[in-house]
């Protein structure tokens, strides 16, 4: 799977599609995965469409011993699928357009790669794919900010920003050993391929905010725009600029406003669960990471935990590159994340136990329905009700794309998917901001944030 299994996405309107790079995918992981391991499953069974499946393969001339090694290839293919869907059993009902990468991710790091089963957790805490315009640009990434875009490289911003793809790619059927020593001088080997990470990253750089498609959905209103705007600003009306930046640049760097569980009030599913602990088993004892004089102790959280595979990750592949050092690989690749819009100085993150979710300017937001990190509200209108107004329930599944209220349209076929904003993680309540405006103001208000 590549960035844009997750972070592309269509939407239609009377006939005609938009094809947006960077916005979160209408997919449905858990159906996919279920459906491609039942298809591993089904041609390792089936003469007929193993015989299929070798053709396509195999060039001419294949031999029986040729047949036997791809077969014998499908079979542990089918049953590393099968470990991992076992691994991730959860009552939680993603949906269209959310997964919980990191329960899956921690499920991978903190009991499959150091098998301590004691370690795996059901993944609970689904959360909508986050866009990716403007991920470099801020000092903290992931909805609670729990991966720093902080360590430098001869003043170039990297290393955060490798480090959270590398955890992304072991969360997407990547692989690692973890083979630790106590001297710490063991390089994990991992299929990561940090070069192509750093070239996607530096596109990545490039990737402006979509704007608003006038001429599919229609032009905005102008004096409405104008009155959103300054809503926006109004301390005592909207007042979204106090949490959510506008950038004069919308490449330029920014430290983002983390917002506490208790003031935002959101479901705290997922920043909950990154903090959790885990065991450590045959990394105990060993340096959290490399030059670290800090060792590991019989528990630890599962962050830290994932945190040592990645480090350790990346040090393996680099020195089993042609550079043999990050910087020569950098410098080979020609990078430079940013170039001149990220001059800000970028900050810690404030909440060091990571209890708070990241506000980011808002440019493009009209392309990312759902709304809340975790995707409980379907539209731009309805985050503006009041909690107990918002839909209890809505469907999925249609991309079809309603510009007035801004969402998708409501999915009435056999394949919608019912959200039900009473499941574990699923909560609507919370961000009460701009709730009391008049239906004016927010339909005002709403304009504006769809010119963003």
């Amino acid at each position: 799977m590549t960035c844009a299994a997750c972070h592309a996405t269509v939407l239609t309107y009377k006939g005609r599609g938009v094809l947006v790079d960077g916005a979160p995918t209408l997919g449905d992981f858990q159906a996919f995965f279920k459906d491609l391991l039942a298809a591993h499953e089904a041609t390792l069974a089936n003469p007929a469409k193993f015989n299929n499946f070798a053709n396509r393969l195999l060039p001419p001339g294949q031999t029986h011993v040729d047949r036997d090694a791809l077969k014998s290839r499908l079979k542990a293919a089918t049953e590393g699928l099968r470990a991992r869907f076992n691994l991730n059993v959860t009552d939680s009902a993603y949906g269209y357009g959310r997964v919980d990468a990191v329960g899956e991710i921690f499920n991978s790091t903190a009991s499959a790669n150091i098998n301590v089963a004691a370690n795996r957790r059901p993944p609970d805490a689904p959360v909508s794919y986050p866009f990716l315009w403007g991920t470099h640009q801020s000092n903290v990434a992931q909805w609670n900010g729990f991966a720093p875009n902080v360590t430098k490289v001869n003043d170039i911003r990297i290393i955060g920003p490798l480090g959270r793809n590398f955890g992304e790619v072991l969360g997407v059927f990547g692989k690692i050993e973890v083979k630790p020593k106590a001297n710490g001088k063991t390089a994990y080997r991992s299929s990561v391929e940090i070069g192509n990470l750093i070239k996607v990253e530096e596109w990545l750089a490039e990737l402006a905010p979509p704007p608003w498609p006038g001429k599919i959905f229609g032009p905005l209103d102008a004096a409405k725009v104008a009155a959103g705007k300054a809503i926006y600003a109004d301390f005592k009306k909207g007042n979204c600029l106090a949490c959510h930046e506008v950038l004069a640049d919308p490449l330029a760097c920014y430290n983002a406003k983390m917002i506490g569980l208790e003031d935002i009030g959101t479901d705290p599913g997922q920043a909950k669960n990154s903090v959790l602990p885990g065991m450590t088993g045959p990394l105990e004892g060993t340096p959290e990471a490399p030059g670290s004089s800090t060792k590991f102790g019989p528990m630890a959280g599962k962050l830290e935990i994932t945190a040592n595979e990645v480090a350790y990750g990346i040090l393996s592949g680099v020195l089993s590159g042609p550079g043999k050092d990050l910087d020569a690989l950098v410098k080979n690749l020609g990078f430079e994340i940013g170039g001149d819009h990220c001059k800000v100085p970028f900050k810690p993150n404030p909440f060091k136990d990571f209890q708070a979710y990241k506000a980011r300017p808002l440019d493009g937001i009209w392309a990312t329905a759902p709304f809340l990190h975790n995707g409980s509200v379907p539209t731009l209108a309805a985050l503006l009700e009041a909690p107990a107004d918002r839909p209890k329930s809505f469907t999925l599944g249609n991309w079809e794309f309603d510009p007035v209220n801004v969402g998708y349209q409501p999915e009435t076929g056999p394949h919608a998917f019912t959200f039900d904003t009473s499941k574990t993680g699923n909560s609507n309540a919370g961000h009460e901001y701009g709730t009391s405006l008049s239906p004016v103001d927010k339909a005002a208000l709403v304009e504006y944030l769809k010119s963003l």
